[in-house]
C-alpha cells in the first residue's frame, strides 16, 4: 500500500522564517517526486495559473519538500497574499500541490514617476508577467513595493536601460491618500525639465501657471509633484478666475534634444465656463442671522467666484463664532453650479455645537508677584463667553516680552483643556 504524506506550511507577510511541521517517515524527507497536480483554493482576483506561476512550480516537474517550502515562501514574499498554506501529499513516486491563499486587500495608488523611456501600457504590460493584473493599484502589505521594486529593476534590465530602481511612499496632499512611487535613478539621463505646454489653456497662460508656485522648469522632472501642482496651486489659480469646472489632465514627459535640458512636460487643460456669485445657503445658522453671514462673506451677486475671496470670508465667518464661544463650530461649503446661468450657490451647513464659558485660571511655576500681575491683566471672568482668539493676544501683550526679559521662563505655556461636560474652558499657565 502506498505511504501518503502531508505536509502543513503557513506564511503570513509579518512572518520572515519558514517553519515546516514534517510528521515522521521513513521515506526520505527530501525524496525526489514528479509532480502530478498543483491546485488552489481562496482565490477571488488571481487564478490558479498565476499562482503556480509565481510559485515557480509547474506540472511534470521533479520536486522535493524543501523545493515546495521554497515555493510557498516566494509567494508570500511577493507581499500578493496576507497567508499562505499548503498541504504537500505524496505517493512512492508523485507529489501533488494545495496552496490555500488569502489575497491581500489593493488600494495603493503606484505611480511610476520618471519612467520616460517606457510608457505606462508597455510598462503596466511588462509588470503583469510578475502581477497578474496589475491595473497600477497596489496590494497594502510590507512586502509588495520591494517585489515590485525588483520587477521593475528587472524589466529595466532586460531592455539595457541604465539606472536603479527606488522605492519611497508619498502623500497625496488633495486625497490624503498613501501612495508608491517608484523613480529611476543614477540613470545618466537628464530629466530636467525644459518647459511645460498646457494645451487648452487660455484664460490662464502658462507663464501665469508656472510663477504661482514652486519651480518646475530646471528642475528634474517627477510625475508625482507635477500632478500635486496641478491639483493643488495651479487648479486653484483657475478657481481664482471662477473656473470652478476647469481640469488639469494626467502629466506626461517626453525628451527633448539641443536645449540644454532634458524633457518638456505637457498638461491639458480644459478651462470651462467662468461661474459668477449669486448667494449663499446657511443650514443650520442661529447664533448669527443669514444676512450677518453673508456680510462677513462679503460676496456680491454677479462678481466672480473667486475661490481665494469665498475662502477668506468663511474664515471670517469661523473666526467670528470662535469669538463668542462656538469652539468647535464646523462649516461644511458645498458649491453648487448652475450650468444654465453659470452662477453660484454655496450651501453653507453650520455645526455650531456648544457655545463656551470661562472657567478657572490657575499660574503656576512661577513668583507670586508674577503670576498675580498675570492674573490681574487676564480679562476673561468666570462665567464670560470664552473667545478663543483672547488667549493668542494675552501672550503677545503679557506673556512674550516678560519671557524676553527672563521674568517668566521660555518653557511658559497656556494649557487650554475645554469641559465638554460643563462647556466651561479652564485655562492654566505653567512651565511645559
Amino acid at each position: 500500500m502506498d505511504v501518503r504524506r502531508w505536509r502543513y506550511l503557513v506564511l503570513a507577510v509579518v512572518v520572515t522564517a519558514v517553519t515546516a511541521l514534517v510528521n515522521a517517515q521513513s521515506k526520505p524527507a527530501e525524496a525526489a517526486l514528479t509532480l502530478t497536480d498543483i491546485a488552489v483554493t481562496g482565490l477571488h482576483r488571481y487564478t490558479p495559473a498565476d499562482v503556480a506561476r509565481l510559485s515557480g512550480l509547474h506540472t511534470g516537474s521533479v520536486v522535493t519538500l524543501s523545493g515546495v517550502q521554497d515555493a510557498a515562501a516566494q509567494l508570500a514574499h511577493t507581499g500578493l497574499f496576507k497567508a499562505v498554506r499548503y498541504r504537500f501529499a505524496t505517493t512512492a513516486t508523485t507529489a501533488t500541490v494545495t496552496f490555500t491563499v488569502e489575497e491581500a486587500p489593493v488600494s495603493t495608488p503606484v505611480v511610476f514617476d520618471n519612467f520616460l523611456a517606457l510608457p505606462d501600457s508597455d510598462l503596466r504590460s511588462a509588470i503583469r508577467e510578475d502581477v497578474p493584473g496589475f491595473d497600477g493599484i497596489a496590494p497594502d502589505t510590507g512586502e509588495f513595493p520591494d517585489y515590485l521594486r525588483g520587477v521593475l529593476q528587472h524589466i529595466l534590465t532586460a531592455r539595457h536601460l541604465p539606472g536603479r530602481v527606488e522605492f519611497t511612499q508619498q502623500v497625496n496632499m488633495t486625497t490624503q491618500q498613501k501612495v508608491d512611487l517608484f523613480a529611476i535613478r543614477d540613470s545618466g539621463v537628464d530629466l530636467r525639465v525644459c518647459r511645460v505646454d498646457l494645451p487648452g489653456a487660455d484664460t490662464v497662460h502658462a507663464s501665469d501657471v508656472l510663477a504661482s508656485g514652486d519651480p518646475v522648469v530646471g528642475q528634474p522632472y517627477s510625475r508625482f509633484f507635477t500632478r500635486s501642482l496641478t491639483q493643488g496651486t495651479w487648479l486653484q489659480l483657475y478657481r481664482d478666475r471662477g473656473h470652478w469646472k476647469a481640469t488639469l489632465g494626467e502629466p506626461s514627459a517626453v525628451p527633448v534634444s539641443g536645449t540644454g535640458c532634458g524633457v518638456a512636460v505637457t498638461v491639458p487643460v480644459h478651462e470651462g465656463p467662468v461661474f459668477t456669485w449669486d448667494h449663499a445657503e446657511w443650514p443650520g445658522a442661529s447664533m448669527l442671522s443669514p444676512a450677518a453671514l453673508d456680510k462677513l462673506l462679503d460676496m456680491k451677486t454677479g462678481d466672480v467666484a473667486v475661490a481665494s475671496k469665498i475662502a477668506k470670508g468663511l474664515d471670517r465667518v469661523q473666526h467670528e463664532y470662535v469669538t463668542h464661544g462656538y469652539l468647535f463650530a464646523h462649516l461644511n461649503a458645498v458649491p453648487q453650479l448652475n450650468d444654465a446661468t453659470r452662477g453660484m450657490t454655496i450651501r453653507i451647513a453650520v455645526s455650531e455645537g456648544a457655545q463656551y464659558h470661562m472657567g478657572t485660571l490657575a499660574i503656576t511655576g512661577v513668583p507670586a508677584d508674577v503670576a498675580a500681575a498675570l492674573t490681574k491683566k487676564w480679562k476673561l471672568q468666570p462665567g464670560d463667553i470664552y473667545d478663543a482668539t483672547y488667549l493668542s493676544r494675552f501672550m503677545g501683550d503679557e506673556v512674550e516680552h516678560r519671557r524676553g526679559l527672563g521674568i517668566v521662563p521660555e518653557s511658559f505655556r497656556p494649557h487650554v483643556v475645554p469641559d465638554e461636560a460643563t462647556h466651561v474652558v479652564n485655562v492654566t499657565f505653567s512651565p511645559e
